[in-house]
């Protein structure tokens, strides 16, 4: 005689799959907290690693911190990202950079080279960070500058809406080891005979100073957050210049236009222009002499610092200077010019091969 069991209504079978599911959930809630706990202390410890190895850095470089992610903060591990924290960090703090457990980059932000933070996205949407802070608000445009690479120092200054480095750039990535060639960009930079006056700077063929890049506006050889400036920045400065000097005399025109001497200065029918004029008020007090007399009226400091013509000669070192642009036109590249006696601003486009100065604006 069969026993007969008594069969699950289905009501019942609904209750019994409905535990399963609490139970399964439960355990699925669990393992999931599990999991991001564990990936949250493996990001915190990533931080502290990170955070010791860039205060020992600092240490060791009297207390500059590489000044990378200016704009946006950079991720740490990215090649093309943290451009100069990761050469820094890898090998020798770390043979392989620390990275998030879901395979994204930790991100790392310096402005100023004074302060820094790090930071992680943790599982439940929130921050964990370390920032090192000097205690002050932030860098501003007037303050000084430190250049991470080599430690130089640079003065900057506010100029209308643009800050500008106040000095002339002065780092060597290597193109001061690469010959002479004449009349060829091949990538050189070095100073003029003799070395250079106080904040002269290197003079730089046009790739050199643009680090390889033919983008208009490209970081070049400036530090992070910094570039070469355009033809049109360029122009912006002496425009605004222009505008401070506020002269009531007839005006040459200052534009993107001309390629010629008789450029934002006062119109007295000569290249020399004047008395007014921003080749002028674009010089450092005591460089040039006559209407070029230099009166450093918006604090661009401009020294005559000569170049390196394409026959591999130096020329008017005190005399002239010349600043090099992103702006390629050719087989040439825009630039601008200030000589001794003249209160006009030279614009005009030579080849890329010449040795000229540097100046960077911030981004």
């Amino acid at each position: 005689m069969h026993k007969r069991f008594k069969a699950f209504t289905l009501i019942e079978l609904l209750v019994v799959i409905a535990i399963m599911g609490i139970l399964s959930g439960f355990i699925f809630v669990s393992m999931s907290n599990a999991i991001n706990s564990a990936n949250d202390a493996k990001r915190k410890e990533s931080v502290n690693s990170l955070r010791k190895a860039i205060l020992v850095y600092g240490a060791l470089n009297n207390g500059a911190y590489p000044i990378d992610g200016a704009v946006t903060p950079c991720q740490i591990g990215n090649d093309s990202s943290c451009t100069v924290l990761d050469p820094i960090l890898k090998p020798e703090y770390f043979s392989t950079i620390p990275v998030d457990p879901n395979g994204s980059y930790y991100t790392y932000q310096s402005v100023d080279g004074v302060d820094f933070t790090i930071s992680a996205n943790l599982s439940d949407g929130s921050f964990y960070s370390y920032t090192a802070s000097s205690g002050v608000s932030g860098w501003a445009c007037g303050n000084t500058f430190t250049d991470s690479r080599n430690a130089k120092t640079y003065n900057t200054v506010q100029i209308g809406t643009q800050c500008w480095m106040k000095e002339n750039l002065d780092y060597n990535n290597g193109c001061a080891s690469i010959p002479w060639v004449n009349a060829t960009d091949v990538g050189w930079c070095g100073y003029y005979t003799g070395g250079p006056f106080t904040n002269e700077g290197l003079l730089y063929q046009w790739s050199a100073a643009m680090n390889g890049s033919v983008t208009e506006g490209a970081q070049g050889i400036c530090p992070t957050g910094w570039h070469i400036p355009t033809d049109e920045e360029l122009n912006t400065l002496e425009k605004y210049t222009v505008q401070v000097i506020n002269s009531g005399a007839s005006q040459y025109a200052c534009d993107t236009i001309a390629a010629s001497w008789r450029r934002c200065a006062d119109d007295n029918g000569t290249d020399l222009g004047g008395p007014l004029g921003a080749g002028k008020s674009l010089k450092k007090v005591g460089q040039g002499s006559g209407a070029g007399a230099g009166d450093d009226l918006v604090g661009f400091s401009s020294l005559l610092s000569g170049y390196q013509s394409t026959d591999g000669i130096f020329y008017y070192r005190s005399s002239n200077t010349y600043i090099w642009s992103s702006s390629p036109s050719g087989i040439s590249a825009w630039y601008r010019g200030l000589i001794t006696t003249y209160a006009t601003v030279y614009r005009g486009t030579l080849s890329k091969a010449y040795g000229f100065s540097v100046r960077c604006l911030k981004n």
